[in-house]
């Protein structure tokens, strides 16, 4: 999860629609948590409710995902909107 985390938010700069991007990460960010909720189920044979420091594990790592998801598109945006922005020297002024 914490790669898919990592590449995925570096992976966003390319996207041609973020909205649409973003969308499916998390979609598919929620169904690789579940995979590997299930899959540890069903291995260890315990909940992840009775695995102690591995539930806030998953917790800090989906969190930190939405956070680095968040900031990328911030960064995306801001980039946008400096690259639409049109630059004008400062007036000069008149000093007396």
């Amino acid at each position: 999860l914490l790669l898919y985390a990592m590449f995925n938010s570096i992976s966003c700069l390319g996207a041609s629609d973020p909205g649409k991007y973003w969308n499916r990460s998390v979609l598919s960010y929620l169904a690789l948590a579940l995979f590997g909720f299930g899959s540890a189920r069903l291995v260890s044979g315990i909940p992840i409710d009775e695995a102690g420091s591995f539930r806030w594990l998953f917790f800090v790592v989906s969190f930190s995902y939405l956070v680095f998801v968040s900031i990328v598109n911030l960064i995306r945006i801001i980039v946008a909107f400096a690259e639409k922005e049109e630059w004008h020297a400062p007036k000069a002024r008149n000093k007396r």
